[in-house]
C-alpha cells in the first residue's frame, strides 16, 4: 500500500456547522429572545439579527439592568451600526467578557465562527 505523499485537503462547506455550533447558535437565540421579550421583539435568525448592535444592546441592557451607554437607537448609516456593536463589545469588555478576537466589522460581516464564540463568552458569563 502506497503512502500518500501530500496531506489530504478536507474542506468544510461554508454552511456546514457542527452539532457544538448548532447548540451554541440555539441558546444564544433563546438568550437573545427572552432578553428582547420586553421589547416584543423576536429574532429568528442569530447572525442577520446583530447588524446593527440594537438587538445586542437591548439584550445587554435587560440582562444585566444596566445601561450600556450612548448609542444610535435609529441606526441608518453604517456608521451608526459600527458604533452599536463597538458601545456593546465595550460594555461586554468592561464586564470581563473576552472580545478581543472579534470586531464590530465581523459582526456586520456576520461571521460565524467569531459570533459564535462570543455568544460562548456572554453565556457563560450571563446564563439563562
Amino acid at each position: 500500500m502506497e503512502l500518500l505523499k501530500e496531506p489530504l485537503n478536507i474542506k468544510k462547506k461554508a454552511d456546514s456547522t457542527s452539532g457544538d455550533d448548532k447548540l451554541i447558535e440555539k441558546l444564544a437565540l433563546d438568550w437573545l429572545n427572552t432578553h428582547l421579550a420586553k421589547k416584543e421583539i423576536v429574532v429568528e435568525n442569530l447572525y442577520n439579527s446583530l447588524g446593527d448592535g440594537l438587538n445586542l444592546i437591548y439584550s445587554l441592557e435587560a440582562c444585566t439592568g444596566e445601561s450600556v451607554g450612548k448609542y444610535n437607537k435609529r441606526s441608518m448609516l453604517p456608521v451608526h451600526r459600527i458604533d452599536n456593536i463597538a458601545v456593546a463589545l465595550s460594555f461586554l469588555q468592561k464586564r470581563e467578557v473576552a472580545t478581543g478576537f472579534l470586531t464590530p466589522q465581523d459582526v456586520i460581516n456576520q461571521d460565524r465562527g467569531k459570533i459564535l464564540t462570543l455568544f460562548n463568552y456572554i453565556l457563560k458569563k450571563y446564563p439563562l
